[in-house]
């Protein structure tokens, strides 16, 4: 499923834009270290695939046999010239390093921890460890037996048979999703299913997860074989994610898991022709994009995401070429070095096609298809509601009728009435917008982090919806809250706190609200309170545990029309407020429907059973059922106005959803048999499911498994990757060591040796820490050495007479605590950080003994220091189209001081502001920076705690401010492919500066001062760029500085790599 992204609080070290940067200067020949050769030799035998990777980008031969033999060239160099100029080996070694932070976006986190006082219990298996909260035993037992039921059906097709892997079950929090990850090897499973039934399907959730999810267990485990076993071997179960990140794209891994899901069970979102719309509408209007553009996305066009992609890729090359190919295609991948476009080499070789060549292949195929499907469709003629005319992709969902509350205004309706729609865009933030009938478009409320629930509901002139809270400090915590908005007052009001409540609708009166509840014992509820204070007023019992879904209230709001989706089938019910009693509207049918209402005696509803969603009706007195609308991509969500004369609905177009309105006339509506299918219903996925085992899930055991208590303490201890680590400080520092994390993410072990690349040293380093209580607890250790100044002589005009280099051996012992808090809500992200920490340091200096050609080690000093850090985040949430925060506030506090009686004297304080505004034009940014920092200090300095102004070497003094501006414009969405996907450029973007910075260094017991003065102004020509075609982009440029205190130019190549 979708993986959750954590939300790092900012601190000094970093970047406003949350990226770590260097730079490749033209200092960077120097020579190379013989830790550098030693990896640039290691690397070099992996090039023999070179010219696969050349044809498969369809150079010209002769380019590609220049490319080829200068590639040639630098292995000799590197393997055999051991002293040749360090430049090329630096560069070498730049980008071999380049490849771990990509694949980190392979390596999910945990979101967090969940409340300490939580009790967990285990089941074990033969070939998995079930860990969950006690409350969810029943839960538990049936995801064992799923789990078990789908070991081997569901790795067959790869033929492996994975290690055995936990599964934590977190019920803590309202999202709806799962994941898999090498960083403590696990899967975690969150307990709440999606509301919308377009984002699941018909199996039941936890099923669904046991396909999905364990089919990424085996894709996971099937990499270590050939060089991904090496790889394994020298890095742990993160070589299993870097083997994954430097041969696979992401299309495959996403898109085979949910094929999985679509054949095993009774229907994934394979078998959802809402699934596939924006692809199936763009390939039938306009065509498909390019493979590249298809794979990589863009920010000018709506591309369907990997999963999509790969479902449909994955799916063609099975059913074109048989139920192992796939095993085939890794395996080859896996016995190649792990260079890029391996795998489409790999692919080329069993199937004759390779990527690009299978997607062409693919869409043409579709296109056929689905040509087909929609070549008998009489369209239902509609009149689109006058909305303004987007240039971009956009949409408008779940449109609702408002009234003011005066006769006119209900009895008008269309004529003089108004849509509340929700709308959705890549160019802005998800918003509530009023449509008037006049063409008008008036943003009323920027919204926050919805609960998708496939619905909105309206009365009068207010609307109901549920959006995520956070708990502060439990990130595996959170809630889904009730929220109202008076569209007249444009007042919003949260009814409900700590809540977990979904589908709310109004009443017709807008007095009451019926919604959904989903507790943390996995149980559901349908509940009734009140419309404005939200007051609980009644909950109806469940006692069969039904899955309810999508409440909406009849039109004399006595009823509630409900969805119970069961294993396979979902019906319409019907539940009288008054006496509780539940009646059938729908019986069970095979299909995907959703978003129940009322006309009269009818209930209308959408279904994909013809192969598109489409507005269908029963008769609630004979049973009839017809078909409203019949749109050739998709019609959802229809809404009757208040005089019983019209039906808006969401109709998709080539650019989006569009509001569009019908008039109600029953005798147009199309009669239908209950078991009416299309005969040229595309159902893409039927011919690679009979290579497979069938519907898995009628099957699963019921069988009790004994569970025992699960001992944190004891499980504190998980060592999931070990070897080299340099995925931190880059191209700086190394680790080379073990870490571990336990299942619960409480407990974090670090420890082993790093190599600091510009020092030239190595040293130890250890790290422990908990996160299981309120605050975080931490304790570690370093050990290594620094180059040091040393002066010798008497001192003159606050100058040292001789100074000369010697190293210095250091020890830190560091134990702190900290409290990261989370108060988003609504548009906004609010992060708060507290941190303090006591640190030991030994110091002593190492003399050179020429005579002896060795170091004599001399005390130097010790020194305890407090550190305390507070920062703050308060900014605006971003459109994809932004290139930076357009309103907010980032600042951060620092204080270092070394209070005990010590040789060394050093106190700091430090400020960092960052302030956020809009540009004169959209996704524009401004951002101004302030920096104070004073350093009471004599004879030792802290570190600065800002970035100093660039293209200046980092300087220390005790007096510092640091003030800036950069303004941040997008210049145009070129969606460019250089050398056939080699690179490809979504976005190119312009950043202007300029900086100021005034440094005072003291001297005669800080009375005499010397002051220097740094000014520059500058620009950034930056590209946002898929390289080998990676799905997460970097950013890729030129930096043009003016230093004003020389008179000095510089340029610089940058790149800016994303942080995960």
């Amino acid at each position: 499923m979708h993986p959750i992204a954590s939300k790092n609080a900012p601190n000094f070290t970093k970047s406003s834009s949350k990226r770590f940067e260097f730079s490749i200067l033209r200092d960077t020949a120097l020579k190379a270290s013989l830790f550098e050769r030693f990896f640039v030799l290691c690397c070099f035998p992996l090039c023999y695939n070179f010219k696969e990777v050349i044809q498969d980008l369809n150079i010209p031969s002769g380019i590609a046999y220049s490319i080829y033999a200068l590639v040639i060239t630098i292995v000799a160099i590197g393997k055999f010239n051991y002293f040749c100029s360090g430049m090329l080996l630096k560069y070498t070694f730049l980008v071999f390093w380049f490849y771990p932070f990509v694949l980190r976006a392979q390596i999910i986190e945990s979101p967090g921890q969940s409340p300490w006082k939580l009790k967990w219990r285990q089941i074990q298996t033969p070939h998995f460890r079930i860990i969950y909260p006690e409350e969810m035993d029943s839960v538990a037992q049936r995801t064992a037996n799923a789990m078990m039921n789908a070991y081997r059906d569901v790795a067959k097709s790869l033929n492996v048979l994975p290690r055995k892997i936990p599964i934590v079950l977190q019920n803590q929090t309202t999202d709806n999703n799962a994941f898999v990850t090498s960083e403590g090897r696990r899967a975690e499973f969150f307990s709440t299913p999606p509301q919308n039934p377009q984002n699941m399907g018909m199996n039941n959730w936890f099923d669904e997860l046991s396909l999905h999810e364990y089919r990424h267990v085996v894709q996971m485990d099937h990499t270590i074989q050939g060089w991904g076993k090496y790889i394994f071997y020298l890095f742990g179960n993160s070589g299993t994610s870097v083997m994954q990140g430097l041969t696979n794209p992401w299309w495959f891994w996403e898109g085979d898991a949910v094929g999985i899901e679509s054949v095993l069970g009774y229907g994934g979102r394979g078998r959802i022709p809402a699934f596939d719309l924006t692809f199936r509408t763009q390939l039938l209007s306009r065509g498909a994009f390019s493979y590249i553009k298809a794979s990589c996305g863009s920010m000018k066009n709506a591309i369907p995401n990997h999963y999509l992609l790969g479902y449909l890729m994955t799916t063609y090359v099975k059913n074109h070429y048989g139920a192992d190919v796939w095993e085939k295609i890794l395996d080859r991948t896996y016995r190649t070095p792990p260079l890029p476009f391996c795998f489409s080499n790999s692919m080329k070789k069993i199937t004759g096609l390779n990527a690009n060549q299978a997607y062409v292949a693919m869409t043409e195929e579709l296109k056929d298809l689905w040509g087909q499907q929609v070549s008998n469709v009489k369209e239902t003629p509609v009149t689109y509601f006058h909305q303004p005319k987007e240039k971009v992709f956009s949409n408008y969902k779940f449109p609702q009728y408002l009234s003011d509350g005066s006769i006119v205004a209900q009895k008008a309706g269309l004529e003089t009435g108004s849509f509340l729609a929700y709308k959705s865009s890549i160019v802005d933030q998800s918003a509530f917008v009023l449509l008037t009938n006049d063409g008008k478009e008036k943003r009323i409320c920027m919204s926050g982090v919805l609960d998708d629930n496939g619905i909105m509901s309206c009365a009068g002139n207010k609307v109901v919806w549920t959006e995520y809270s956070y708990d502060p400090r439990w990130g595996a915590r959170n809630y889904t809250v009730v929220k109202t908005l008076d569209v007249k007052t444009n007042k919003q009001k949260q009814l409900t706190h700590r809540s977990r409540l979904h589908a709310p609708c109004f009443s017709p009166n807008g007095t009451l609200i019926a919604a959904i509840e989903y507790t943390t014992a996995c149980k559901y509820f349908l509940v009734l309170m009140d419309g404005n204070t939200g007051a609980l007023i009644r909950k109806f019992p469940n006692p069969e545990n039904l899955q309810l879904l999508q409440p909406h209230f009849t039109s004399d709001g006595k009823n509630i029309l409900l969805i119970i989706a069961e294993a396979g089938s979902k019906s319409i019910v019907k539940v009288n407020l008054e006496t509780g009693t539940v009646s059938t509207v729908l019986p069970s049918v095979p299909e995907n429907i959703s978003a129940p209402a009322d006309y009269k005696n009818y209930v209308l509803f959408n279904s994909p059973r013809s192969g598109t969603d489409n507005i269908y009706a029963i008769d609630t007195i004979t049973g009839q059922q017809y078909r409203v609308t019949n749109r050739k991509y998709g019609a959802f969500n229809a809404c009757v106005s208040p005089d019983n004369t019209t039906l808006c609905f969401q109709d998709f177009m080539p650019d989006g959803f569009r509001i569009a309105t019908i008039p109600i006339d029953v005798n147009t509506w199309e009669k239908i048999d209950t078991a009416e299918n299309s005969a040229n219903k595309v159902e893409y996925y039927k011919r690679f499911a009979q290579q497979e085992a069938g519907n898995i899930l009628s099957r699963i055991p019921d069988s009790v498994y004994p569970s025992a208590r699960y001992n944190k303490l004891k499980h504190a201890i998980n060592i999931y990757s070990w070897g080299a680590e340099p995925l931190s400080n880059l191209p700086r520092l190394l680790n080379i060591g073990v870490k571990s994390q336990d299942m619960l993410s409480t407990t974090l072990l670090e420890a082993g040796f790093s190599y600091d690349n510009n020092e030239k040293q190595w040293g130890k380093y250890a790290k422990l820490s908990y996160n299981g209580f309120y605050p975080e607890f931490f304790i570690s250790y370093t050990d290594g050495k620094r180059k040091a100044i040393f002066s010798k002589g008497e001192a003159g005009a606050g100058l040292a007479y001789s100074v000369y280099y010697d190293l210095i051996a250091f020890r830190n012992f560091n134990f702190g605590t900290a409290l990261p808090l989370n108060f988003s809500s609504g548009a906004y992200i609010r992060n708060l950080v507290l941190k303090s920490q006591v640190v030991y340091n030994s110091f002593n200096k190492l003399v050179h003994q020429p005579d002896e050609n060795q170091y004599k080690r001399e005390y130097f000093g010790n020194f305890f220091s407090l550190q305390h850090d507070i920062s703050f985040e308060w900014r605006l949430r971003q459109s994809i189209r932004d290139v930076g925060p357009r309103a907010g506030v980032i600042t951060a506090y620092s204080f270092r001081n070394a209070p005990f009686h010590s040789f060394f004297n050093a106190s700091q304080t430090a400020v960092n502001i960052n302030v956020y505004l809009p540009g004169f034009f959209k996704h524009h940014a401004a951002t101004l920076r302030a920096c104070l920092q004073r350093d009471d200090s004599s004879n030792y300095h802290f570190e600065n705690r800002f970035l100093f102004v660039r293209n200046v070497r980092d300087q220390l003094f005790h007096h510092l401010q640091i003030y800036s501006i950069d303004y941040k414009l997008p210049l145009c969405y070129p969606d460019l492919s250089v050398l056939n996907g080699f690179l490809y450029f979504q976005r190119l973007k312009l950043d202007v500066f300029s900086e100021w910075a005034v440094g005072k260094s003291l001297y005669n017991d800080l009375v005499d001062g010397h002051l220097r003065r740094y000014t520059n102004v500058g620009m950034e020509f930056m590209a946002d760029v898929n390289f080998m075609r990676f799905l997460i982009p970097f950013e890729a440029g030129i930096r043009s500085t003016y230093l004003a205190q020389d008179h000095s130019l510089h340029h610089q190549a940058i790149i800016k790599l994303p942080v995960f």
